[in-house]
């Protein structure tokens, strides 16, 4: 086990274990526990470990460009953090589409099924029309909860974290439902539970960017939409890169000199 990851248990793990058992008494009866109440719990418990033992710095830009009521959250993904840190700044009722392997994930599988989000199996194409209709009648019937989609489907690598194709068949969630796609792009969570990155604070930059409404993509293809979400995820990114080194430096107080050593990593190559 590397030292961040013993670091993370003893700084979190009291935390995380009380909240395991609240999740069992939330699951075992939701009615008493109302998804707003569920969620509220779990919002509260990321932000104390943002601040503690993930040492997370979520900086938050864009704001404006987000639609009141529901909307459906288009991004890319980097790391296992990702969700977690978009539901630690949602200032909404919101939950996921997850694949189904999180399912077996200490305590996030739990949160997810807390949180009434879906799961996917990547495996069967066919299941995944049932999912989004599933998604689709959901949001109909519970018109305060809007949706967070990583369209990629997977987690993009680092060092780089190039953007992945963005899936056409992911914006059928929001184009059935007729709300606005609201795209996003994180810069980079990866970091705060990656053991290469050994940093004082995580400073982690999530921007929303201007909303499709459905006035806007009525004409469009889904893979027209897939394209254009990606488009401008890509140009946040892009943006969020330039700011990271100022940003890296002065959350940590570190020369520029030490900045260049930390700010990136290259994994070694495996021995043949």
């Amino acid at each position: 086990m590397s030292m961040k990851y013993l670091r993370l248990g003893l700084e979190g793990g009291i935390q995380v274990l009380a909240a395991n058992h609240k999740l069992s008494r939330f699951l075992k009866d939701k009615k008493k526990y109302p998804l707003e109440v569920r969620e509220a719990y779990f919002k509260n418990l990321l932000r104390k470990l943002a601040k503690g033992a993930l040492r997370a710095d979520l900086l938050v830009k864009g704001q404006e460009n987000v639609p009141e009521g529901q909307v459906v959250y288009y991004g890319n993904h980097t790391s296992n953090y990702d969700p977690l840190a978009m539901l630690t700044v949602s200032d909404r009722l919101v939950t996921f589409l997850a694949k189904k392997e999180i399912r077996k994930f200490f305590i996030i599988g739990r949160a997810q099924e807390c949180m009434e989000g879906a799961f996917l199996d990547r495996e069967d194409l066919r299941s995944e029309l049932t999912v989004f209709k599933k998604i689709v009648d959901q949001l109909k019937e519970n018109p305060e909860l809007s949706y967070i989609i990583f369209p990629e489907g997977t987690r993009s690598k680092g060092p780089d974290y190039a953007l992945g194709t963005f899936k056409p068949g992911a914006f059928q969630i929001a184009t059935r439902a007729s709300l606005p796609i609201v795209p996003f792009a994180l810069y980079l969570p990866a970091r705060v539970l990656d053991p290469h990155y050994h940093y004082h604070r995580y400073p982690i930059q999530i921007t929303y960017g201007k909303p499709l409404l459905p006035e806007d993509y009525a004409s469009l293809t889904t893979k027209d939409i897939a394209e254009e979400v990606k488009r401008r995820v890509r140009e946040m990114v892009d943006e969020e890169k330039k700011q990271d080194f100022a940003l890296v430096m002065s959350h940590n107080k570190y020369s520029e000199k030490k900045t260049r050593k930390v700010l990136l990593y290259t994994k070694p190559e495996k021995k043949s």
